[in-house]
């Protein structure tokens, strides 16, 4: 049931992830589907039982929505309605709290500058996922005495919740154990759906423990972009609603999800082989992943006709994937966020040009020339980045790449055919380290140095708005 093959499922459980990028409503639809059912369950559904989390920001108290200072899990554990129950009522508990001070690399475990608390992701992210049904399983109890309908959320996939060991064995469980289940109950009275999201790749890069659930055949994952999400909401919501309520299952049933498939990884992932006999779920034949880098992004070689010369260079500080389509290169860098605000352009970092909207393929290139005919161009310090399947902290990765002689793009080249730069602007200062570490420039080539705010998410100690002025102040 992967995207590859979503069909044959008759019998088995619904299990669907749900993939897209950072902010762009996944969570959205799983608490509108949460909230459909709890409306629900007291009348058309009956016997439903509720499992799982999924995550939220907490903010500080005070009103106008405050500060982010963290994430919350929001679980679901041992809350079954019947048809005279009151609604589940989820519980909140904190996963992640931002620190005040910088996190030391072998300190207490986070994700930026996230403490994450790994106690409360086992106590009850990972307990969220096993069944209370699993005790009367093993004791070969009544299937009467069972419900009927099962939703198990698992929102999401990501890198807080792995960082607890018992995270990803919990999932996969949870994935594989529905097969055990037919030899206690009637697979025409038990109906299980999972239902959980799964980060996007980014700048080529995967997360093999991510890769494992996408790629699992018994598992069907949906892209979530902002011009599909209100659609995507509605279908799935109703098949949710249908597949509980109807007395038999069938592919019919979710024909309409098809035009929402993920098939973004299945061309890079390849000679891999995922096992779901095991409660493990992992690779048998990982292999290394080489990034092929986009060449310098600059008006004489993106716009047709155009005489501008360059006069900014702007530098990151790992090379981005070489996309199918040259003309989309570079397009799934936050930078053109800000960007997009600097030139009053609304835009969203395209993931995949596969599966974009033409109006986000659209934008991109409008917003791409209107940053050329700025006289900027962009590139990367490092011309590739070889990503190991097996280390799953990019941040360790690139300090590896930084420290283990990477190979650097060609910068010093670039400026002597390009004489008329006058500056180069690094996003963050690792880019900035990474440079004068790495690239001595000759005397014969006179440029300004200047570092702007990185653009990415994780960078929370500025506003966007603030990051715009920065920005505005070293490029023009």
């Amino acid at each position: 049931m992967n995207s590859a093959n979503p069909n044959n499922f008759m019998n088995q459980p619904l299990q669907i992830f749900l993939t897209g990028q950072p902010a762009v409503g996944k969570t959205t639809i799983i608490k509108h589907i949460l909230h459909e059912l709890n409306q629900t369950c007291s009348s058309t559904i009956t016997n439903l039982s509720i499992k799982g989390f999924f995550t939220e920001e907490c903010r500080e108290e005070g009103g106008g929505g405050g500060s982010r200072i963290g994430f919350d899990i929001v679980s679901y554990l041992d809350t079954a309605a019947d048809t005279k129950g009151p609604p589940h009522i989820p519980q909140r508990h904190p996963l992640s709290r931002i620190s005040k001070k910088s996190i030391p690399k072998n300190s207490s475990p986070h994700v930026g500058n996230y403490l994450v608390d790994i106690e409360n992701v086992e106590k009850y992210a990972v307990a969220s996922l096993s069944s209370h049904n699993d005790d009367a399983l093993s004791n070969n109890a009544s299937s009467c005495s069972l419900p009927r309908n099962e939703l198990v959320v698992v929102d999401e996939v990501g890198k807080m919740e792995m960082l607890c060991p018992k995270f990803i064995p919990a999932v996969h469980r949870l994935l594989n154990d529905y097969s055990s289940r037919n030899h206690v109950m009637n697979s025409n009275y038990y109906k299980r759906i999972v239902l959980g999201t799964l980060p996007t790749p980014r700048y080529g890069r995967v997360i093999p423990q991510v890769e494992n659930i996408r790629l699992r055949n018994d598992v069907m994952v949906l892209h979530v972009t902002k011009s599909n999400r209100d659609e995507l909401k509605h279908a799935l919501c109703n098949v949710v609603r249908t597949w509980f309520a109807q007395d038999s299952q069938g592919q019919e049933l979710t024909l309409v999800l098809d035009p929402f498939i993920y098939h973004g990884r299945e061309k890079l992932i390849t000679s891999q082989k995922v096992s779901n006999a095991g409660t493990s779920g992992v690779v048998d034949h990982a292999m290394d992943v080489v990034v092929v880098p986009c060449e310098p992004l600059f008006e004489n070689n993106n716009i047709s006709g155009s005489s501008i010369t360059p006069k900014v260079l702007v530098l990151g500080e790992s090379a981005s994937p070489k996309p199918s389509d040259n003309s989309y290169s570079y397009c799934e860098r936050s930078m053109w966020t800000i960007f997009g605000r600097m030139f009053g352009i609304e835009y969203s970092p395209i993931q995949n040009i596969q599966t974009a909207t033409k109006e986000e393929l659209e934008t991109f290139i409008q917003l791409k020339e209107k940053v050329m005919t700025n006289s900027i161009c962009i590139w990367d310090v490092f011309a590739t980045v070889h990503d190991t399947s097996k280390t799953t902290n990019r941040k360790v990765k690139r300090q590896k790449v930084a420290k283990q002689g990477a190979k650097t793009n060609d910068i010093i080249e670039f400026l002597q055919k390009h004489p008329t730069i006058e500056k180069i602007v690094f996003i963050g200062k690792k880019a900035y380290a990474s440079f004068v570490y790495h690239i001595s420039l000759p005397d014969s080539v006179h440029v300004t140095l200047i570092t702007v705010p990185s653009s990415s998410r994780a960078n929370s100690k500025m506003t966007m708005d603030e990051k715009v002025i920065e920005w505005k102040k070293a490029l023009f």
